[in-house]
């Protein structure tokens, strides 16, 4: 089952979100945004030259990141990724490519 999402309120994501192994600890929801990497609280604290010169720009409150939204986007853009490559595929084939 798909959760809907309101466009309105998705919350920027911090740039280490995606890295929980090197960022156990990123809170997952930007609170701050340097140029374009966003950041959240705890990664912001434990930054070293990332944004050094760049004027950081808080970012509005916004809810909590929604961990199963983030599966369901993850999720689709497979699904979108693999109807690409059939699609690709198959005119690749038609074309008499292998």
């Amino acid at each position: 089952m798909r959760r809907q999402h309101r466009l309105d309120s998705r919350p920027v994501r911090c740039a280490y979100a995606s890295q929980p192994t090197s960022r156990p600890h990123c809170q997952l929801s930007a609170v701050v945004r340097y140029g374009p990497i966003a950041l959240c609280a705890d990664c912001d604290a434990r930054r070293s030259t990332l944004g050094k010169g760049i004027t950081p720009h808080q970012l509005p409150p916004q809810p909590p990141l929604d961990v199963l939204d983030w599966i369901a986007s993850a999720d689709a853009a497979v699904h979108q990724a693999h109807t690409e490559l059939a699609a690709a595929v198959a005119r690749a084939r038609a074309r008499q490519h292998s």
